[in-house]
């Protein structure tokens, strides 16, 4: 049985409308260039690359304040390190961490300068009958390898910065890239899963028809083989029981409750409602 999906995210009290750029980089690097090759070389895969990305610095206000990382500062740090305890990265990490106490806010891990906090998207839509088109990640990704996730997920590159919001901006470019949708989306919350303390904003939307009009296009997305295996329809009723059953994204476990309004007590109900996943492929 999957835990409770809200003691499996740290959720942010804001949701910041505005974007600046910080002006300083606010990242502190603690791998030495020899400690962090030891890392890559043990994690390589050929769709690694060291790609540009957006950290998280601080919210004041409504006012979201960013500066560029790099994705291998996220992959030592939070997938190596904090997801992994591989003790490569663990040993170093863990020491500087200590000085912030238990970080179990929201708040608190954005005042964390040794983590880079690069900023993802979880993106979750529906139709107009109510049905949700959920993805199983293949195995081959980086993050949320062979997991099921929302609709489409990524993370900022430095492109999204030239919009004046970057969280949208790559909310719309993550769908477009892996499922070939252009949907009018909605920010609704903001979180970092617990396991690896990346921030993730949530979107929401309704595409104008079925999915039964839309799936041969999302199947022909330039990216949806590189980050996917299935695509999922899921009916309203049925998101909670399979969210229960089998093993979501941190980030899309808490979406997906947050979505459908979830109490605690239909969370326990879901929990004894079997359902069946492979009812739900389409592809």
């Amino acid at each position: 049985m999957a835990s409770f999906p809200p003691d499996r995210v740290l959720i942010s009290d804001k949701i910041p409308k505005y974007f600046k750029l910080s002006p300083t980089d606010t990242y502190v690097d603690v791998f030495t260039p020899m400690e962090r090759q030891q890392m890559i070389s043990k994690y390589q895969r050929p769709n690694l690359f060291n790609g540009g990305c957006v950290r998280m610095d601080c919210i004041v206000g409504n006012v979201c304040y960013v500066s560029p990382v790099h994705f291998y500062d996220f992959l030592c740090c939070n997938i190596i390190g904090l997801h992994n305890r591989d003790p490569l990265a663990w040993n170093i990490l863990e020491g500087h961490l200590l000085q912030y106490g238990d970080i179990n806010t929201f708040e608190k891990l954005l005042n964390v300068n040794e983590l880079p906090n690069i900023i993802g998207v979880s993106v979750l839509l529906h139709d107009i009958d109510n049905n949700y088109l959920l993805v199983a990640r293949n195995t081959a990704v980086s993050v949320g390898s062979g997991l099921f996730a929302c609709t489409s997920s990524g993370s900022l590159d430095i492109s999204d910065t030239a919009y004046n919001n970057p969280i949208v901006a790559c909310a719309y470019r993550e769908l477009k890239e892996e499922l070939n949708l252009q949907v009018e989306l909605f920010m609704t919350g903001l979180v970092a899963p617990i396991q690896k303390l990346q921030p993730i904003a949530l979107f929401s939307g309704m595409i104008d028809g079925r999915w039964s009009e839309y799936i041969d296009s999302c199947l022909r997305a330039p990216d949806f083989e590189k980050e996917n295996s299935k695509i999922l329809i899921v009916p309203k009723e049925d998101l909670m029981p399979l969210v229960s059953m089998y093993t979501f994204t941190d980030a899309a476990a808490y979406h997906i409750y947050h979505e459908c309004e979830c109490t605690p007590s239909e969370w326990k109900k879901a929990v004894r409602t079997f359902v069946k996943v492979s009812d739900y492929y389409v592809n």
